[in-house]
């Protein structure tokens, strides 16, 4: 078979990978902008729940006038009192009522009501922000005009606020005398470090969980497609192939024979064995009608490569015999005089061959080499198989099975692990086997000493799965 330059399974895995990623960043980008917007909604609820309590305990024409005179009257003192608690209840930033200024020194604050701590008392904070006192080094002139512009519009206003303690998230609202005129705002600020937080751990782990599932989902896919369409296409490919090599230069079309591979995912890969049979089929009776039409008869060298082949496969398991053995192992030691070689050998055992055969009838016995021959056809593609003993393979590997040979040999015994343990499968199908691999030296003088370490290979496996012949 020739080398596949873009394998179905690396397309659709580079495939699945990138359609995770651009799943992920769309819905990532998505699942920001809802939290980004369910989050901030969240947190002006709050803030307007928290402003609407503090404003139900204000008499608001009392704190106007305290505004008016300076003078800080019992409610004031009370109220102050009130909203330190609410401050170092809930834990917010700053909650304060100023009323924004211009005047000779600029754009500034007047303060009405800052609610503090017992700490930020104890710093002296209090001696700075008491009635009436001005500040204007808080807020940037734009700021309080954005303060001044709210005051006029009379409503509660959200707004991201930068000050010298940092970005807040602030909720503005106007207070209105009794006669419905807007005196002062109460501001309660929020860090916006605490909303971005929680905004990005919420789409970290969604994004997160995308990335698991999307994973899952490949794999599974993956999975699937390689039962329903990669690995049917292989054997379809195998079968189309070995038809190809059969039919070149063949004059009998009676020898046109090709083997359909067990196929069966009830597809459109099913489908299409079937028709690549049927096609054959319908090759060689026509084939046929061209030479009973034209009187041709089989030519000898025909028949002689058909026994040939007939000579070299094993009728059973349809792997090559140990006649083909042995004309490989004279070229491999041709390659070895020469220099050339480069090979190494898979020796390997059936085990409880004998136990299938005496408890369930040589036909089991017969399926259970079929099964361990077609497995070894499979785990080395590019490589041939013989069959040298009743339970005994050995398979020549050369190419790209050669570079490969530690991993398929890994491969094969994973395999036929999964299949020993595998309780649901008739006795005759839980494949057991030894493997041993052996790789040509050049300080080897023929294919004898090779095959000789990899049947002690073997035999070292075989002891250690506690199994004889």
């Amino acid at each position: 078979m020739e080398d596949i330059k873009h394998p179905l399974n690396r397309s659709i895995a580079f495939g699945g990978v990138c359609f995770i990623l651009l799943f992920a960043l769309v819905l990532g980008v998505a699942t920001f902008v809802n939290f980004h917007m369910a989050l901030y909604g969240q947190f002006e609820q709050q803030l307007t729940d928290i402003l609407g309590y503090v404003d139900a305990h204000i008499d608001h024409d009392d704190l106007e006038a305290c505004v008016r005179t300076g003078e800080e009257s019992d409610k004031y003192r009370a109220l102050k009192a009130f909203e330190d608690d609410v401050y170092t209840t809930h834990n917010m930033h700053f909650l304060y009522t100023i009323i924004p200024i211009h005047d000779e020194q600029g754009w500034g604050v007047q303060n009405v009501l800052t609610a503090l701590n017992p700490e930020e008392y104890a710093a002296g904070e209090g001696e700075l922000f008491y009635l009436n006192s001005l500040h204007y080094d808080i807020y940037t002139p734009e700021q309080i005009q954005k303060f001044q512009r709210i005051m006029d519009a009379g409503v509660l206003t959200f707004s991201e606020t930068p000050s010298e303690y940092g970005l807040d998230y602030t909720a503005i609202m106007p207070l209105k005398n009794s006669r419905g005129e807007v005196f002062a705002l109460m501001c309660l600020d929020k860090p916006v470090e605490q909303i971005r937080d929680v905004l990005m751990r919420d789409t970290i782990i969604h994004l997160l969980l995308v990335a698991v599932l999307g994973l899952v989902v490949t794999v599974i896919f993956m999975f699937w497609i390689r039962s329903n369409v990669t690995k049917p296409i292989l054997l379809l490919e195998k079968s189309v192939v070995e038809f190809a090599n059969v039919s070149h230069d063949q004059s009998d079309p009676s020898k046109l024979v090709y083997e359909e591979p067990p196929i069966d995912t009830d597809n459109e890969v099913e489908m299409l064995s079937h028709a690549v049979t049927k096609m054959a089929s319908d090759l060689r009776d026509y084939a046929q009608n061209l030479v009973d039409t034209q009187g041709q008869m089989v030519s000898m060298q025909t028949l002689v490569d058909e026994m040939n082949r007939l000579a070299h496969h094993d009728a059973l398991t349809q792997v090559k015999n140990s006649t083909a053995y042995a004309a490989t192992e004279q070229q491999l030691n041709q390659q070895i005089r020469e220099g050339a070689a480069r090979f190494a050998l898979v020796m390997t055992d059936l085990n409880r061959l004998k136990q299938v055969n005496d408890t369930y009838g040589h036909e089991y016995g017969d399926d259970y080499l079929v099964g361990f021959a077609q497995l070894l056809t499979g785990s080395f593609p590019t490589s041939t198989v013989y069959r040298i003993g009743g339970d005994e393979f050995v398979v020549v590997l050369e190419g790209e099975d050669y570079e490969r040979r530690e991993d398929l040999c890994n491969d094969l015994r994973m395999q036929i692990r999964e299949l020993t343990e595998d309780e649901s499968r008739q006795p005759w199908a839980r494949i057991s086997a030894a493997v041993g691999l052996a790789t040509y030296k050049e300080s080897d003088r023929s294919v004898d000493d090779v095959f000789k370490r990899a049947d002690v290979r073997m035999y070292e496996e075989k002891r250690h799965q506690g199994s004889g012949r």
